[in-house]
């Protein structure tokens, strides 16, 4: 029985060969049945968002194959994708909000004679064919951003389904929805599942993913580590495994394949390991003697020694006197001082030289001062 969808041994590598190199995808295989309903779960950096952009044609795989009905791809642009069946609905939607519904519908496929759009063939398949997916919308002639988050959803589904689309997939469908527009999405994408399309859902709501969803697929560190049937599983179970506490029987996480280290390196690498030996050495060298000791030692001594550590550690610390040294020192500047003092007082010259100063002083004749010129009155 051929498949809808067949991703087979697909990886990804982001910024090969340089230090920031990350393994995003690493031998991902998934199978899909038309009306399957699968809800990919994983932490961060999982490789789900890596995954929707390679089904998607937004990125290519460094190898794998994917293939969808009978065709066989190597790697899909966005064009190509749209063309093979492969429809993405991300969480802006990519609608025109001055549009109306019918424009966004038949938006890059638009229904014209002679240059002239078919306006009313138009909005009568746009009406048929949001009453066939049950969504409801008023009137297809009012602007896309007059609706609600619901019924954007149901717009954008509506638009990949009258392009043909065979492969759904949603990121996030419900997020920052009520929950009346909430059930309403969910309606719609179980209504797709239902009528053989082949749908793909991100979710990391646990609970809506166990209602909605037929089958869980759970990724962790790029590759896909269980795959089960919601109804056989229970929700710690698969929590359990997105945080790599568990995994599931006959599906155990194969080992890493961590490049290997250059020559170079691994010099680098054993001269930093003998390096930190010898700090370790050079800063205790006798601490493996210290440890045969001890161990070779009575244990009465042993215990001894420990009273003593411990009364050493509980005993209070004196405080601690002062050098002798620095008090001679003191004292010798103190004396120094006291004789240059004496010795400025009884120096004849210095003496002399002050008293002349003085006399000097006192010779020179005040000059008196003017009186100071009034003004008349």
């Amino acid at each position: 029985m051929a498949y809808a969808l067949e991703i087979q041994d697909v990886h990804k590598v982001f910024n090969r060969g340089t230090i920031n190199e990350k393994v995003a995808l690493n031998g991902v295989n998934l199978n899909l049945n038309p009306g399957d309903f699968v809800t990919i779960i994983g932490g961060n950096g999982a490789g789900k968002s890596t995954l929707i952009k390679i089904l998607s044609g937004v990125l290519r795989p460094d190898q794998g194959k994917i293939k969808v009905g009978d065709q066989e791809y190597t790697g899909l642009t966005t064009r190509g994708a749209i063309e093979a069946g492969v429809s993405t609905v991300y969480q802006d939607l990519a609608l025109g909000n001055t549009m109306d519904v019918t424009s966004n519908l038949f938006l890059g496929n638009e229904h014209s004679r002679f240059g002239f759009l078919k306006k009313k063939a138009m909005n009568k398949k746009a009406e048929e064919l949001l009453q066939n997916l049950d969504i409801r919308i008023p009137d297809v002639t009012i602007p896309v951003g007059n609706l609600s988050g619901g019924q954007r959803q149901g717009v954008a589904v509506a638009r990949l389904v009258n392009r043909g689309g065979k492969v759904f997939i949603f990121d996030e469908p419900t997020a920052a929805m009520g929950l009346n527009e909430t059930n309403a999405v969910l309606k719609l994408i179980r209504r797709l599942a239902s009528d053989g399309y082949v749908v793909i859902v991100i979710s990391h709501n646990m609970p809506q993913v166990f209602d909605i969803s037929d089958r869980i697929c759970i990724m962790r560190q790029g590759r896909v580590i269980g795959e089960m049937k919601t109804c056989e599983t229970t929700m710690d179970e698969v929590v359990s495994m997105i945080t790599g506490a568990k995994e599931k029987q006959g599906q155990a996480e194969p080992e890493k394949d961590y490049p290997q280290k250059s020559k170079e390196d691994q010099l680098m690498d054993e001269l930093f390991r003998e390096s930190v030996k010898k700090e370790g050495k050079e800063q205790n060298p006798s601490l493996a003697k210290t440890t045969k000791s001890r161990l070779s030692e009575p244990t009465s001594k042993k215990q001894e020694k420990t009273a003593e550590g411990t009364s050493k550690l509980f005993t209070p610390e004196k405080p601690e006197k002062p050098s002798v040294r620095k008090e001679l020192r003191e004292i010798q500047n103190a004396r120094k001082k006291e004789a240059e003092r004496r010795e400025n007082r009884n120096d004849p010259v210095r003496n002399q030289g002050n008293k002349d100063r003085n006399q000097i002083r006192h010779q020179q004749p005040q000059q008196k001062r003017k009186p100071r010129k009034g003004k008349e009155r």
